[in-house]
């Protein structure tokens, strides 16, 4: 059996080159595709919100609410201290605060 070889050429007019043949179509082709570029990336980061978000859940902290804080592991902590501490009541202060917590190391506290 022979093989077959497929050579592709490409015709061109004696003074055109490829690169001004290329200039003459892409301006038009280069906005089509970044306009469906970034709405392809505007529905990715539509559907990985709805993801996220759907797993996400609600912490409702409120005032007067008791809470927990988890304790900062360090160089000085071993397995038996305790992940957490307080509790300590949330309260709204108009004072600004010198440092404030995620409501991912804030736990609720039922007594």
């Amino acid at each position: 059996m022979g093989r077959r070889i497929v050579i592709s050429t490409l015709v061109l007019s004696y003074n055109i080159t490829l690169d001004y043949l290329r200039n003459l179509i892409s301006p038009h082709f280069r906005k089509r595709k970044e306009k469906w570029r970034t709405f392809a990336n505007m529905q990715k980061k539509a559907i990985v919100a709805k993801r996220y978000n759907s797993r996400v859940f609600p912490r409702l902290i409120q005032k007067d609410n008791l809470v927990l804080r988890r304790t900062l592991k360090g160089a000085a902590t071993s397995k038996l201290t305790p992940n957490w501490e307080g509790p300590f009541r949330v309260r709204e202060d108009e004072r600004l605060v010198p440092c404030t917590w995620n409501t991912t190391t804030l736990r609720k506290y039922y007594s």
